[in-house]
């Protein structure tokens, strides 16, 4: 049988709980949510001003290409080798 201290021993761990969980809980749902937001860039705007310097000279570099079974994977190679002049 449990005495009236241990009882409100239990019933103040239980509050103290509670009031590390509800700030944990109410923190993820806003960070959740917080995440659906629009891009950051759009898919015609410049990332690094690199790629505006090669626009500007109409030498833009393949973003997209297909593989050998026609999906679409990002052009790697095209972008990272040096142009030469």
């Amino acid at each position: 049988m449990m005495t009236s201290g241990q009882i409100d021993s239990a019933s103040a761990a239980r509050k103290r709980w509670r009031w590390c969980v509800v700030p944990v809980v109410v923190v993820a749902s806003l960070a959740t949510t917080m995440g659906c937001q629009r891009k950051l860039f759009g898919p015609n705007e410049p990332r690094t001003q690199f790629e505006t310097y090669d626009r500007m000279r109409q030498q833009d570099a393949v973003s997209q290409e297909s593989d050998l079974y026609g999906r679409s994977q990002p052009a790697l190679r095209a972008r990272l080798t040096p142009t030469t002049q």
